[in-house]
């Protein structure tokens, strides 16, 4: 069977038209061709490729487009796309499920718009990906397992990238790039994770601005291949939150810290010895202990004005000031140089 050139089967242009109708195709910055007898290969935007004697859509490229609504359910149908960009547009609604269907995609670019519900499950099925920009979009839900299988992984972007403040993804629970050997850009700021496993081999070929996890309020631990690298290489995180070489030392991090006092501070940090305190004289402090990272009591004082800690090995440690009761008060992340 012969075909014309630039023509494609028709469930792909079919899926093309609804894309059109859904995202007010009469109003885009650029439609040329579309929805009409030229070739689709024509159309603003697309791509057509032969493949196996077959022409095939194969790349969508609507960066700052002005497309408003939701993508159609039909995008599964274009199941031999390599590249996606719906980049700052006005994309609303969710990811559709059938994304899953197009195994052969690379990219996918869908920052800047403002999609809504969780990131569909069925994406696990796209294990050719290299490139995945979701930042700037109101996504929410836990963060699925399901990037394992992604081993061609370099460029994963789920936050805001401070692009546009205001808007976040609140993503939650946890997230394992481990077996992500290829990654070299992580941007997972702005959201609500508790844990971040990047331990993946490949840390340092990650440079500084290609890590971002700040303002992540619940992100306490971040495992990593070697934490020493990454605290002089990786400046884009938060106090809170803590670079960590094994599990255990990310276990040790999840004990809850009630704060009494919010003008509670120490200081010099980082410190080489003397290490003061602030604003506790008027709160029950019974006694104060410093840990280290693997969770092991160095010091028990019962003074609260101040600790030496010239003796200790230089590194991080975690203050806890404590109650009668025993409750932590406060906490504080040291750094002993």
């Amino acid at each position: 069977m012969l075909f014309a050139l630039g023509q494609v089967p028709q469930s792909e242009k079919d899926a093309l038209i609804a894309l059109y109708n859904s995202t007010g195709g009469d109003n885009w910055t650029d439609n040329t061709n579309w929805n009409s007898t030229e070739p689709v290969s024509t159309w603003f935007g697309i791509t057509v490729t032969e493949v196996s004697g077959q022409d095939h859509v194969t790349g969508i490229d609507f960066y700052f487009n002005n497309l408003d609504g939701p993508l159609p359910v039909e995008i599964g149908d274009l199941t031999e796309l390599l590249f996606m960009s719906f980049w700052n547009n006005n994309l609303t609604g969710p990811i559709p499920n059938e994304l899953g269907n197009c195994i052969k995609l690379e990219t996918i670019s869908l920052e800047d718009n403002q999609l809504t519900g969780d990131i569909p499950t069925s994406l696990s099925n796209l294990t050719a990906m290299t490139s995945f920009w979701l930042n700037g979009n109101n996504l929410s839900g836990d963060i699925p397992d399901i990037f394992s299988g992604w081993t061609n992984l370099e460029y994963f972007s789920i936050g805001n990238a401070n692009l546009f403040p205001g808007v976040s993804n609140d993503f939650t629970g946890s997230l394992d790039l481990s077996l992500n050997s290829s990654l070299t850009l992580c941007w997972v700021d702005h959201t609500m994770i508790s844990v971040l496993n990047i331990q993946n081999g490949n840390n340092t070929n990650t440079t500084d601005g290609y890590f971002n996890a700040e303002n992540n309020p619940n992100l306490t631990c971040v495992l990593v291949d070697d934490a020493s690298y990454s605290m002089a290489n990786w400046t884009n995180i938060d106090e809170t939150a803590t670079f960590v070489d094994t599990q255990l030392e990310c276990d040790n991090l999840s004990i809850r810290d009630i704060t009494l006092n919010q003008q509670m501070t120490a200081y010099p940090n980082p410190t080489s010895g003397l290490l003061k305190f602030k604003g506790i004289t008027n709160s029950p402090i019974k006694n104060i202990s410093v840990i280290n990272t693997l969770g092991q009591k160095t010091i028990y004082k019962l003074d609260i004005n101040t600790i030496d800690l010239s003796h200790l090995p230089n590194g991080m440690y975690f203050v806890y000031i404590e109650s009668d009761e025993g409750d932590h008060l406060s906490a504080f992340k040291i750094i002993k140089e």
